[in-house]
């Protein structure tokens, strides 16, 4: 007969069966190469956000600093995001190595060596009332991921854009996982919740890299309103079980 307190408690080191739940650590992990979380790493100063630390990153410390200090302040709510409340009420990040002072970093997506996959779980104010970016470069407008003022979404690689229709527009303030997948031959497919949109593009050759520098912005300009639980990217494009298993992990970050 067991004893009270022994069953699926501890296994693994975890209270969950098998090791517990899975995480983006776990999903192509080699292959990944930053990932961002609202519920840990944030750091805040009377309630604004100062520092958001990558819960990981393959190249060691990585640093999400505010554009403008003490613009962004946490969310409170299960889990939490980071939403914005400064000029113009907007989330921008740039990509630092270290906490303060740190120089830029600059991340660039190898198309042509096995293809990249960006994705955010995040919302909108107001989806369609502005172009508003998710990736970007804060020194020039040749590399972005952003949401058109259309029901749309272009992604510029390399100084070359192309753009996705989506199947239906986005509800205003509600969270959706939004994954771009581009193959090592430069084919691209948007995914809304897992959902593959109708439309796909190409880049015109396997040369066309992404270069990300910043969240919440494309160099000066589409800049994010509404608020960010999940940003993830990695230097592979997903297969079919792998977004599987994104998909399973993201439902309670989705409403």
């Amino acid at each position: 007969m067991l004893g009270l307190g022994v069953g699926f408690y501890g296994l693994a080191g975890n209270e969950y069966p098998l090791g517990g739940p899975i995480t983006p650590t776990d999903i192509a992990s080699d292959d990944l190469l930053f990932w961002f979380d609202s519920l840990q790493n944030v750091t805040s100063d009377r309630g604004t956000v100062t520092v958001w630390q990558a819960a990981y990153f393959s190249g060691g410390d990585l640093f999400a600093i505010p554009t403008v200090a003490g613009q962004t302040a946490l969310i409170a709510g299960t889990p939490t995001g980071v939403n914005g409340i400064g000029t113009g009420g907007s989330n921008t990040f740039e990509l630092k190595d270290a906490a303060s002072s740190g120089s830029d970093v600059e991340l660039t997506l190898d198309t042509s060596d096995g293809g990249w996959t960006i994705m955010g779980i995040y919302t909108a104010t107001d989806w369609n009332g502005a172009q508003q970016a998710l990736f970007g470069d804060p020194d020039d407008s040749s590399n972005f991921f952003r949401h058109d003022a259309a029901d749309s979404f272009t992604v510029k690689a390399s100084n070359q854009a192309r753009t996705l229709d989506l199947d239906s527009a986005l509800t205003d303030d509600d969270f959706v996982s939004v994954m771009l997948v581009c193959s090592a031959t430069g084919d691209l497919v948007l995914f809304i919740n897992n959902t593959a949109q109708a439309d796909t593009e190409s880049f015109s050759d396997a040369t066309k890299d992404l270069v990300i520098e910043q969240f919440g912005r494309r160099a000066t300009a589409d800049t994010l309103t509404g608020k960010l639980k999940q940003l993830i990217v990695w230097k592979k494009a997903l297969t079919s079980d792998e977004r599987t298993q994104v998909d399973t992990w993201s439902q309670d970050y989705i409403s």
